[in-house]
C-alpha cells in the first residue's frame, strides 16, 4: 500500500507564512526551491505526512513547468512508494499507462549529472482525482539528512485525515491506485484517513473552496493556543470540540482536532 509522504497547498506568501506562525506551527529550514520558480515550505510532524506551503514567485515560469494533469494552483497530495514495497515506480507506470503515466528523476543535489541519486516522480496526464495533483514518489537511496522541527507550539502531532467535496466514485481511482479499500465512503492510507463528501455529511464541515480537496485534518494535544486566534472558529467534529482554521480559497482550510 501506498502512504502519504507530503500534502499541498498554493498561495503562501509572507503572509501567510506569518500566519502559520500566528497559529503555532514551526517551519521546516531552510526554505527549498523547485521548477516553476516554485518556493517549497514544510511542516513536518512527528508521524505521518508533512504539509507543503507553496509560494509562487514567477506565473510565466511556473506555467511553463506545470505538468500535464494539473490543474493551475490546485492542491496535491504525494504518494510515496514505501521502501518495503515489491513494487518500484516502473511498476506503477505499466499499470497505469492508460492514464498517461510519466516519470521524472530530480537529483537530491540538484544537478544534471544522470545515474545519481533523488526523487523519481510519477505524475498522471488523467487526473487520479479532479481537480487535484496526485503523483508518486520513490526515493533512491542514499537519502538525504533532513532536519526537522515536530515541536510546535501549537502541540500538533500529526495528520489524522484529508476532506473532500467530492463522492465516493470521484475518489475510486485514488483507491486503486494506492492499493487501498473504500469503506462507507472513507480510505484508510496507513492511519491517514480519506473522507469523501458522504463521509463527511454528519459533521457538516465541507466548506465551498474553489478545488475538492477542502480540509486537512490535524491531531493536536490540546486546543489552547488556538482559541481567539484570528480565521480560527472552535466548531463541533466527531461529537468533541475542534479548530477550524479558514486560509485562502486556492488552498485547503485546516481542523484540528484532539
Amino acid at each position: 500500500m501506498l502512504t502519504i509522504n507530503n500534502i499541498s497547498g498554493h498561495g503562501y506568501g509572507q503572509t501567510q507564512i506569518e500566519k502559520l506562525h500566528e497559529w503555532g506551527f514551526r517551519i521546516r529550514a531552510p526554505v527549498s526551491r523547485f521548477a516553476g520558480s516554485q518556493r517549497l515550505r514544510f511542516v513536518d510532524f512527528s508521524t505521518g505526512p508533512s504539509l507543503e506551503f507553496i509560494e509562487v514567485e514567477s506565473e510565466c515560469q511556473y506555467f511553463d513547468f506545470l505538468p500535464k494533469g494539473m490543474v493551475p494552483y490546485c492542491p496535491g497530495v504525494n504518494l510515496l512508494i514505501p521502501q518495503s514495497s515489491s513494487r518500484d515506480i516502473g511498476d506503477y507506470r505499466r499499470t497505469h499507462h492508460a492514464w498517461g503515466a510519466n516519470p521524472r528523476h530530480v537529483n537530491y543535489d540538484g544537478s544534471d549529472e544522470p545515474n545519481k541519486p533523488g526523487w523519481n516522480f510519477l505524475n498522471f496526464d488523467v487526473p487520479v482525482v479532479r481537480d487535484t495533483f496526485i503523483y508518486l514518489t520513490q526515493l533512491d537511496d542514499p537519502q538525504p539528512d533532513r532536519k526537522t522541527d515536530t515541536d510546535h507550539p501549537n502541540s500538533a502531532k500529526q495528520v489524522r485525515g484529508l476532506v473532500f467535496t467530492l463522492d465516493e466514485e470521484e475518489l475510486a481511482k485514488l483507491a486503486k491506485l494506492a492499493g487501498a479499500r473504500m469503506v462507507a465512503g472513507t480510505i484508510d492510507l496507513d492511519c491517514v484517513q480519506i473522507w469523501s463528501s458522504k463521509a463527511m455529511q454528519n459533521d457538516r464541515i465541507l466548506p465551498e473552496k474553489r478545488f475538492p480537496l477542502a480540509v486537512v485534518v490535524i491531531k493536536a494535544n490540546s486546543l489552547d493556543l488556538f482559541v481567539g486566534k484570528k480565521d480560527v472558529t472552535v466548531v463541533e467534529f466527531e461529537s468533541r470540540p475542534a479548530a477550524y482554521i479558514k486560509t485562502i480559497d486556492v488552498s485547503w482550510d485546516m481542523l484540528i482536532t484532539t
